[in-house]
């Protein structure tokens, strides 16, 4: 008689960590869980929302074998939640607990900061000063 295997769903993955921000993409690593069901994991389906609504959207149609995506796709100016759901022959996970809120925007942006350099003999003079501030927000750096 040949013993009975019993395989279940895997246990949930670890919260995505996202990195890496962009208005068009980021990317997110997580752990695998703790617990495969008994059978190894297949995959993982990624999951996105925009903040503040309850409607998932799987943007993975086949899983992932990496513990790392690159989420692209995204609209600039919008706030995305991610989670993450394991795959096995049993079955699908319940879905990682959601993400921290992101905002699809490019982290870098017009500098803040008007800058003057002069030139006198043998110094040379940093004026700089937030755009848009009173002048009273004006700093000198000298440099010999």
């Amino acid at each position: 008689m040949l013993p009975f295997l019993y395989a279940d769903v895997p246990g949930i993955p670890s919260v995505p960590k996202i990195e890496d921000i962009t208005k068009e993409s980021c990317v997110l690593s997580w752990r695998a869980p703790e617990s495969d069901g008994g059978t190894p994991i297949i995959g993982y389906y990624v999951e996105r929302t925009t903040a503040g609504t309850s409607r998932w959207l799987r943007m993975t149609k086949e899983p992932v074998s990496d513990l790392k995506y690159n989420a692209a796709d995204l609209i600039e100016d919008t706030q995305y939640e991610f989670r993450i759901v394991a795959v096995n022959k049993a079955g699908e996970s319940e879905p990682s607990p959601k993400s921290v809120s992101v905002l699809a925007k490019d982290p870098w942006g017009e500098c803040p900061l008007n800058i003057l350099i002069y030139r006198v003999i043998t110094r040379l003079y940093l004026f700089c000063d937030y755009k848009g501030q009173s002048s009273a927000n004006w700093c000198i750096i000298v440099y010999r």
